[in-house]
């Protein structure tokens, strides 16, 4: 069935379909606090491996299980005590809560372990939300 694109309906449609990343979490559409772009994401977790590549080549020969082990550590810790990996501070992101009353640990801990997937960083929803955010209960947002 065709419609005509200026109906009232079509309107109401494009209103509704407007609705912006974020925005059923009350986050604007832009600027700090607004849901980060993928790429921008993918930027911060390449540059928290990086990190701990890093360490890992220095003080393990850069044995694999070593560079896991610190990026994990690396991004459990940091997104627990300040909401953010060393990356995503380098990138300007933030790690937010929007379900539950989870204490950060325990989603910080329930996100890194779905992230080891790999697969879960290409579900992703209306939000941004990766399948790790979904479960964890939590967005990354632009901090600045």
């Amino acid at each position: 069935m065709n419609r005509p694109i200026n109906s009232d309906e079509s309107v109401e449609n494009d209103a509704q379909a407007g609705a912006h990343p974020g925005d059923v979490f009350g986050l604007p559409d832009r600027g700090r606090q607004s849901i980060a772009p993928l790429p921008r994401r993918f930027l911060s977790m390449c540059l928290d491996w990086a990190a701990a590549a890093a360490v890992s080549f220095l003080a393990f020969h850069y044995d694999p299980l070593a560079t896991l082990a610190l990026f994990l550590a690396q991004v459990i810790v940091m997104q627990t005590l300040f909401g953010a990996s060393l990356g995503q501070f380098l990138t300007g992101l933030r790690v937010l809560p929007v379900t539950g009353r989870s204490p950060m640990l325990l989603r910080a801990l329930v996100r890194s372990a779905i992230m080891l997937s790999v697969i879960s960083a290409f579900v992703v929803n209306e939000n941004r939300q990766t399948l790790h955010d979904l479960v964890a209960g939590v967005v990354v947002v632009r901090s600045q």
